[in-house]
Parts: structure tokens; C-alpha cells; sequence
């Protein structure tokens, strides 16, 4: 693979190639050739600065990888990154989000480039956003506030971004799919039902228009983990605020879905007996004024004592569908709590480009 940097002037230069040096539609394809200054190397191995990017490309695929783009910076100087995926020279292609899964145990963007090529070899640009501080945090009360801040302000930033940079790859935005692996199921989920209307040290201006496709891999609107109870119970207002209940009752076309793992049974998350909160306790944390308690009653998913990640794919699948939106519920063969495999990668490229 070759890598090779990228700077803001450059993705501006790629943005004019597209377009013609006097901002009007022009005929040359967008390319992945580098700017005059750039540098290579032969090995994918080789460390980009820290606020440039690189290229790959390796045989047999012609996949072009522009890393490190910045798309976000805290306030207190947290930066963020992302990479882009595409093929040279191609126009009008579909944009596709990915976010990877377990911020806070050292996720990044780098544990989706298996899928982010194989959807980039189909005939899509894909940005995979490194989104969380990977602090590998051990007080919950301050990961579960970083996640609210990941969630709510990364995934949203990323996904502007991405529609930013789109034509400079020859991506079309109104063609949008967000895929949330896991963990990364929230960023994903915020930034198709509750985006915000800004974003402090976004890098990118809002984007103001429906995800066309969302992909959400063992999807939580409930935060079942009694590792969220000290911060629910403490801030009962962290629990809408982290949540969608609330945002859809406004259905566009967005087409939805929701995926767990076939062995479901490894995918256990709260059992209700010998917690240390009773179940109504439970209960009342996420549901304090019992808005949710009759679909909870009609998904029959507090029966069994336990909720597991499938109960809540289920559960937030039916509540997409009594309001109106286009949501489907699968299970993904072979895996549990994890897109790990060949042919689960296989499924999200699939529902990508087919459907379901």
C-alpha cells in the first residue's frame, strides 16, 4: 500500500477537479493522485503525521485510503479523525458512515478497514471515523458522560463531514448510509434520529437532511448494562438525552435496520434477579414517568427476568414501525455480540447496495 498526505488545500484541490476550477460542474473525474508535495511510502505500516493523511491502494483492490482527516476538536483539545475509502476516478457513488465499535477499551477506525474496503470495492465511498477519546476510562460515571458527549457530538460531526468531503470522492450525499458496529450503534442512531442542531469544534457546517439507510448492529435504547444505573440514577434526564424515544415521532424515509447476533443467547446484558436494583427500580431509572412501560408490556421482553441486546433491537423495531418508519429487524447468522466474521461483513454489504 502507498500512503501519501492530505492537507485541507488538498481535499479543496480535489474538490475543484471535480467540480472545475471556477466551482461549476466540470468533466474530470475525480482522482486519487496526490498533491505535487506529497510524499509516499511502501507500507500501510508507516505512521501519517498527526494532522495529515495517507493513500492506499494495494492489488488486487484498487481501494484508495485517505487517513487522518480531522473532523472534530473538543474543548479541551481532543481531536478527532477520520479515514476515506473510495475507488479513482469514479463519480455519483454512495456514501456510507461507518463507526466502529468499544471506544472505550481502544476502538478505532482502523478495526473496520476489512469492512470499509469490502463496501468500497462494491461501489461506495466509506468514511470510518475514529470517534472517543480512548482513555480506557474505569469510572463509570465519567465514561457513561463521555459517551453522551461521543455519541451526541462525534457521530453527528463525523456524518456532516463526511457529506462535506463527498464530492471531492466522487460520492453523492443524498445517497447516505450510516452503519453502527456495536458500540458504534450510538453515534450511528444520533446522528440519524437526534442530531443536534450544532456542534462546538465541528469541522464541518450541519447537514440538515434524512440518512437514506441506517444499519444498527445490537442496538441499546434502553442502556440495559447496570453499569449505567449510578449515572441514571443521579441524572435522570441522561436517559432522554442518550435515547430516541422522543425523536421519532416524525418518521421520514429513512429505511431502518436493526440487527443482532443469531446466538442471542450469549448476548444476556441485565438479568433483573440478584441485581443491585430491583426490577421496578430498574424500571424507574429508564422509565420515570412509565411512557414506555406499555410497549415494553407488548414486546413481552421483560418476561423471562432478562434483557438481552436482541430484546432491545426488537423493541426499538417495533417502536420504529408503530410510528410510521421503515424498520426491519434481522438476526446476523453466526455471531453474538460482535460483527467478527467474513459473512457478517458479507450481510452488511449486502443490506448496503440490495437491501434486505
Amino acid at each position: 500500500m502507498q500512503r501519501t498526505a492530505l492537507t485541507t488545500a488538498s481535499i479543496l484541490a480535489l474538490a475543484l477537479t471535480a467540480c472545475g476550477s471556477d466551482g461549476t460542474s466540470g468533466s474530470a473525474p475525480v482522482t486519487s493522485a496526490p498533491p505535487p508535495a506529497a510524499s509516499t511510502t511502501p507500507s500501510s505500516s508507516a505512521a501519517p503525521p498527526a494532522s495529515a493523511g495517507s493513500t492506499t491502494t494495494s492489488d488486487p483492490s484498487d481501494v484508495v485510503v485517505v487517513s487522518d482527516i480531522e473532523y472534530y476538536e473538543s474543548d479541551t483539545g481532543d481531536v478527532a479523525h477520520l479515514d476515506v475509502y473510495h475507488l479513482p476516478a469514479e463519480r455519483d457513488l454512495p456514501l456510507v458512515v461507518l463507526f466502529h465499535s468499544n471506544p472505550v477499551f481502544g476502538g478505532t477506525k482502523a478495526d473496520e478497514e476489512t469492512l470499509a474496503t469490502m463496501i468500497a470495492e462494491r461501489g461506495a465511498v466509506v468514511v470510518t471515523p475514529t470517534y472517543g477519546s480512548n482513555l480506557r476510562l474505569t469510572e463509570m460515571n465519567v465514561i457513561a458522560r463521555e459517551v453522551l458527549r461521543w455519541f451526541r457530538d462525534q457521530g453527528p460531526c463525523a456524518v456532516w463531514k463526511a457529506v462535506e468531503l463527498a464530492p471531492s470522492f466522487g460520492a453523492d450525499p443524498s445517497h447516505l448510509t450510516v452503519v453502527g458496529d456495536v458500540t458504534g450503534m450510538g453515534p450511528a442512531q444520533m446522528a440519524t434520529f437526534s442530531p443536534p442542531s450544532e456542534i462546538a469544534g465541528c469541522a464541518a457546517a450541519p447537514f440538515d437532511a434524512p440518512v437514506e439507510k441506517a444499519i444498527l448492529f445490537e442496538t441499546d435504547w434502553l442502556y440495559v448494562p447496570d453499569i449505567w444505573d449510578e449515572v441514571l440514577a443521579e441524572d435522570p434526564a441522561w436517559f432522554t438525552a442518550m435515547t430516541h424515544w422522543d425523536d421519532i415521532s416524525d418518521p421520514n424515509a429513512t429505511n431502518i435496520y436493526m440487527l443482532a447476533g443469531e446466538n442471542s443467547a450469549s448476548n444476556t446484558v441485565r438479568s433483573l434477579n440478584g441485581q443491585s436494583y430491583s426490577e421496578s427500580d430498574w424500571v424507574a431509572l429508564r422509565d420515570p414517568d412509565a411512557t414506555l412501560a406499555e410497549a415494553w408490556a407488548a414486546s413481552g421482553a421483560l418476561d423471562d427476568d432478562e434483557m438481552s441486546f436482541t430484546d432491545v433491537s426488537q423493541l426499538a423495531t417495533r417502536a420504529l414501525v408503530d410510528a410510521g418508519w421503515d424498520a426491519e429487524f434481522m438476526f446476523v447468522p453466526g455471531v453474538s455480540h460482535s460483527l467478527s466474521t467474513t459473512e457478517s461483513k458479507a450481510l452488511i454489504v449486502k443490506l448496503i447496495f440490495d437491501g434486505g
